[in-house]
């Protein structure tokens, strides 16, 4: 049989044998956000951190994938960053006002993050970026 994509709340055919490859079709803006840690952050509260994300922010119909990492060099400026894929910016900013995405806000980056930079791209190639 081929497997089902989760869309939201609905359940799509996507007659591919990746479900991940029908989601990432779907997505066209990025968001990735580069934190600080606030210097009481130890490693193994940011793997609690990490997975927190993971749980409260796929809760969120409007968000198709999420993917947080933590820095390899030491060197480099930001210890951890958070990517998600969404439709559209309406759809993203949709997202951001859902109450499990202000739920991470409060209680997961707000206790843990002293800064924060984040920006919006568009995937779509030879797309006007006014589109979307």
């Amino acid at each position: 049989w081929e497997p089902l994509a989760m869309l939201g709340r609905r359940a799509c055919w996507t007659g591919n044998r990746n479900p991940s490859s029908f989601l990432h079709d779907l997505a066209m803006i990025a968001y990735l956000s580069l934190f600080q840690l606030k210097p009481e952050v130890t490693p193994e509260k940011l793997e609690t951190i990490m997975a927190q994300t993971r749980v409260l922010l796929l809760r969120v119909p409007e968000v198709l994938v999420v993917k947080t990492g933590k820095r390899v060099n030491p060197s480099d400026p930001y210890p951890w960053f958070v990517h998600l894929e969404v439709e559209t910016m309406d759809k993203l900013v949709i997202c951001q006002d859902d109450p499990y995405y202000i739920k991470y806000r409060e209680e997961v980056l707000k206790p843990n993050i002293s800064e924060q930079e984040s920006t919006a791209f568009e995937m779509e190639p030879r797309k006007d970026v006014k589109y979307s």
